[in-house]
């Protein structure tokens, strides 16, 4: 009554391995994956065209049909003008804050040339100036009225 499909069948559905049991196999089993509209391919074929008959509108109806038409192209066509653009002002904000940058950084690399050079030039007079000053010993201010009593 219960042969080896059975066995294969109970395999698939748990798949446990039991001790003693040398056909079962455990088997890691992911969930089918449902397709996304950029995976799919659709081609045309006639037979998949929709057949219903065309619905018989009212002059009046299918005005207000046309007219809805148009209008949504021409949202349609002002929204694209928009986000254009809109990528173009973000594009020349992009490129003026990126001229900012560099502008800064050219900057701070100027100021810390100019900073090195001064201290460069201000090195000498200042080692000869501290050969001139008397020595004072290095203490805390409580060491020092202690060694003058």
């Amino acid at each position: 009554m219960y042969g080896t499909g059975s066995a294969l069948l109970t395999q698939q559905v748990f798949p446990v391995k039991i001790a003693g049991d040398t056909n079962s196999q455990i088997v890691k089993t992911q969930p089918p994956r449902r397709p996304t509209p950029t995976t799919v391919t659709t081609t045309y074929h006639a037979n998949m065209v929709r057949s219903h008959a065309p619905r018989l509108r009212s002059p009046k109806a299918q005005q207000r049909r046309d007219r809805n038409t148009l209008a949504c192209l021409l949202s349609r066509r002002a929204r694209q003008a928009n986000q254009a653009a809109m990528e173009q002002q973000y594009e020349h904000y992009r490129v003026q804050h990126e001229a900012n940058l560099e502008q800064q950084i050219r900057l701070s690399l100027y100021y810390v040339r100019f900073l090195q050079h001064a201290m460069a030039s201000t090195r000498a007079p200042l080692t000869d100036t501290h050969q001139k000053l008397p020595q004072t010993p290095q203490c805390w201010p409580q060491q020092a009225t202690a060694t003058k009593r």
